[in-house]
């Protein structure tokens, strides 16, 4: 996370957040509230036509600041909220992208991410934490992944990342596999379209070894193919020793010139339908495994106080609100009175999914989404205990 400093440094946006910052954000505490969380994603084109993102922009940040006591107690943030005021412009030229601010100048804080994510919201958070929620589900949506496109003798391999896909053309070997012969013997074309298959066999068993090295220096753990139906049946056992887990989906190639936003068109639904399926797979192993499985705000904030979760699921929250304590940060349901830990009464209403999600990165549990889901006994959250 970058130290805040002047504005020109504090411009440059990053398009990935790794496992750290998502630590140290879950992490900070600011006693003052100046912690700064800002959220902004609009479907629309870059046109100066479009003035109505820059003044919900500009209309989300002077309403905060126009709040403001007067005071050097709330400068830091004052300047916090006038840098973010002045990206507004900046944010608007490039829409269809998230656009997310972590700030808080007291605690030298700059976090500035530019997303390749589609999901329209407007919010703006001042509080003693970081809101972390909707990053959080930005994350799971943008989980790279793979997609390779084949042919007789040839591949083309994508790397996609939300709603951007590059194509990586050094990973693709291509190769002639054509046999030639002027011959009329009995047999002898036969002969070349069986010399013709193995060499097809050789290329895509090769190709396959390429990819798997390319794939684990990536750390991409999930791949989608794109072919003939016809040629599919001949590649099938070639990628047999891919998991299950690994190979998420295929389909039928119409071109193999098809342009990266066609491919991305195709592939996408594919890897939404894996994360369903991943999902719906955890809470049936929840739900079929008891002594690892937990239900419910209340318990499974004990197991990650505990560390012991492995994985959280987070469903549609309600409005349902947790006590953490201001003291020494623990967090309970909200009907108690006083911290269990320190005696403190002293106790911040603050929103589950954020208290949850919180505990979660900073216990090192992984977390995923649940948009809907008819599993026995899941409604808000569940999680997996590392241990029976």
């Amino acid at each position: 996370m970058k130290a805040a400093t002047d504005l020109t440094a504090r411009l440059e946006s990053s398009t990935s957040v790794t496992p750290q910052d998502l630590q140290a954000l879950a992490k900070l505490r600011d006693p003052l509230g100046n912690a700064v969380s800002f959220y902004f994603s609009h479907t629309t084109t870059a046109s100066k036509a479009h003035r109505e993102e820059l003044i919900a922009i500009r209309g989300l940040i002077q309403e905060k600041m126009n709040g403001l006591p007067t005071g050097s107690a709330s400068a830091p943030l004052s300047h916090d909220l006038a840098d973010l005021l002045a990206l507004a412009e900046e944010i608007r030229l490039t829409p269809n992208r998230l656009h997310i601010v972590f700030a808080d100048r007291s605690m030298h804080v700059w976090q500035q991410l530019d997303l390749p994510v589609i999901s329209p919201q407007s919010s703006l958070y001042l509080d003693q934490r970081f809101h972390l929620a909707p990053l959080m589900r930005a994350v799971q949506s943008m989980a790279p992944y793979s997609v390779v496109l084949l042919e007789s003798g040839k591949a083309r391999v994508f790397v996609v990342r939300g709603t951007e896909i590059h194509e990586v053309p050094e990973q693709a070997s291509n190769e002639d596999l054509s046999l030639h012969a002027e011959d009329s013997r009995v047999g002898w074309s036969k002969h070349i379209e069986g010399g013709q298959r193995e060499l097809e066999k050789t290329y895509f068993k090769e190709l396959l070894q390429q990819l798997q090295q390319f794939l684990s220096k990536q750390r991409i753990g999930r791949l989608v193919i794109g072919c003939r139906e016809d040629l599919w049946g001949e590649i099938e056992p070639q990628f047999a020793a891919l998991e299950k887990s690994v190979l998420i989906g295929r389909f039928h190639l119409p071109s193999f010139a098809a342009s990266a936003a066609e491919i991305l068109q195709i592939a996408r639904p594919l890897f939404e339908a894996s994360q369903r399926a991943r999902v719906d797979t955890l809470l049936q192993e929840i739900s079929e495994t008891p002594s690892r499985g937990s239900y419910g705000v209340e318990q499974v904030l004990q197991i990650l106080a505990e560390a012991g979760a492995q994985k959280v699921v987070l469903g549609m929250q309600s409005a349902q609100s947790i006590h953490e304590c201001s003291a020494c940060g623990h967090m309970m349901p909200d009907s108690v009175q006083a911290c269990a830990f320190c005696g403190s009464s002293d106790l911040l209403d603050i929103p589950a999914e954020e208290g949850i999600i919180r505990q979660a990165l900073l216990s090192g549990a992984e977390i995923l989404f649940a948009e809907t889901s008819a599993h026995e006994g899941f409604k808000d959250v569940a999680a997996l205990l590392r241990h029976g």
